[in-house]
């Protein structure tokens, strides 16, 4: 989402602020419970469950998916002891579409969370939207999440279901006020099971990590070590925050553990990717194209009733990843959801899944593509008047031309015929909504979100695809 702090090569101890102030709780908190053991007995019950959504993470620049080996050793190590899908799809390239679909297993547009008309998107999930945190904590979980970005504040509808909610108070990129580190955010979800957890309730933790989002820093001699020959120095830069992201995950873990919270179901997913200009044609951020650089999702899971080095082949969608949680876990899920894999978490397999779909109406971006084995189609509504895409409605060959550089000429009418389809099918019953309110967005919040690229106007493709730093 193109954030527009500037980037620069600084030292890290520029990175954090006083987070004492950084901080808000959004939902009451729960009464602390009494004196417990520091340490307490192993449970017999349901696994505890830790989701991590990675912002901006994307998934070519994970080593086990292919990215350089010092970028993310913790990922690389989880993967190697747990499972990993490896053709998971991204529902939408911004973080609030894209985070409905992974809460809720369905598609942002299913719940009105989309903004066809001028200006910003200011939907919330309706109180009619069931969350994972609710369906957890409706099966006996104690209920704890923390957000760094504040597209999952509270006021967007991202804290039902949760006993204590933490959110963002502080705008990014203004002077003393950079981007809140990962290890802040940890250590605001670790005080959170300090207060409210009594030792023997299964705990559910979610954490939304910001580290990999711009505005993006490093030091000089740390870019050296991510660089490699063939990548401009741009993504060695996303590689050092990306790094900080793998930190902040293995400070989450081992601080569990030192809190008698061991080996618990562990799902790493992000919410998108990033263009990087990388291809020069994806972009420098991601909410506008729904190339792969931005959608390719990695999914990562560990602990009980998971495989080791397991690998899932086959397409998935980011609306299965709640579904196939609650299929680890035993539990029933809701009706119009995505599809639950967890037979296959254990030794493995292939998904059957026949096609993914992803939707963005970015600001004035309209635009949905189509993921399957073969093919990954893209269809540009953009008006013409914002730019587009050149050919707007072009499919591409996955197997030989996964960066989508030559489309295909013709076009397979099946795949295009489907595409469309599904977007008449979601538009109209999107419609069939009524009328859909926006929530009031304050000043301090709205700052929120223009640093983190909101402030856009007409014509964001080509200022998508300006010329690059070195």
């Amino acid at each position: 989402m193109n954030a527009r702090g500037a980037l620069g090569l600084v030292g890290m101890g520029l990175l954090v602020g006083a987070v004492a102030g950084w901080w808000a709780r959004s939902a009451p908190p729960a009464p602390s419970p009494p004196g417990r053991a520091d340490a307490p007995t192993p449970r017999s019950g349901p696994p505890h469950v830790v989701l991590v959504i990675g912002c901006t993470v994307r998934r070519d620049q994970i080593g086990v998916y292919g990215g350089h080996p010092r970028a993310t050793p913790f990922l690389d190590e989880l993967a190697a002891t747990g499972v990993r899908f490896d053709d998971a799809v991204a529902a939408a390239p911004w973080t609030r579409a894209a985070s409905t679909a992974l809460l809720t297993g369905r598609h942002p547009i299913d719940l009105g969370m989309i903004e066809p008309g001028d200006g910003p998107n200011e939907r919330a999930l309706p109180s009619t939207a069931v969350t994972l945190a609710e369906l957890l904590q409706a099966a006996g979980y104690q209920t704890l999440g923390t957000t760094a970005n504040p597209n999952l504040n509270a006021v967007f509808g991202f804290a039902q279901g949760f006993d204590d909610y933490l959110e963002v108070t502080a705008p990014w990129g203004q002077v003393g006020m950079i981007k809140v580190d990962g290890a802040e955010v940890v250590s605001g979800l670790l005080a959170s099971v300090d207060t409210h957890w009594d030792g023997a309730t299964p705990l559910y933790l979610q954490a939304m990590l910001i580290d990999a989002h711009e505005p993006r820093h490093a030091p000089m001699a740390a870019i050296e070590h991510l660089t490699s020959p063939d990548v401009p120095r741009r993504v060695a830069l996303y590689r050092y925050n990306l790094r900080r992201f793998d930190e902040s995950v293995r400070a989450l873990v081992d601080g569990l553990a030192a809190r008698g919270v061991h080996d618990p179901l562990l799902v790493v997913v992000s919410d998108h990717g990033e263009g990087l200009l990388y291809p020069m044609h994806h972009g420098r951020g991601h909410g506008v194209f729904t190339y792969p650089s931005t959608v390719a999702m990695p999914w990562l899971m560990r602990g009980p009733g998971v495989g080791r080095g397991a690998v899932i082949d086959g397409v998935a969608s980011q609306v299965d990843v709640m579904p196939t949680l609650l299929g680890v876990l035993g539990l029933s899920r809701p009706d119009d959801v995505g599809r639950d894999w967890s037979a296959l978490v254990t030794e493995g397999g292939r998904t059957d899944r026949q096609v993914a779909y992803v939707d963005t109406w970015f600001q004035d971006a309209s635009r949905v593509a189509s993921y399957d084995a073969e093919l990954a189609c893209h269809h540009d509504a953009t008006p013409a008047a914002s730019g587009g895409l050149r050919p707007p409605t072009a499919c591409y060959d996955r197997r030989v031309d996964p960066d989508a550089m030559q489309p295909l000429e013709p076009s397979p009418h099946g795949a295009i015929e489907g595409l469309l389809r599904w977007r008449a099918e979601r538009v109209a019953a999107f419609e069939a909504l009524g009328e859909l309110g926006v929530v009031e967005v304050d000043n301090a919040l709205r700052e929120q979100l223009e640093a983190l690229g909101y402030a856009q106007g007409e014509g964001d493709d080509e200022k998508e695809l300006k010329s690059p730093e070195p």
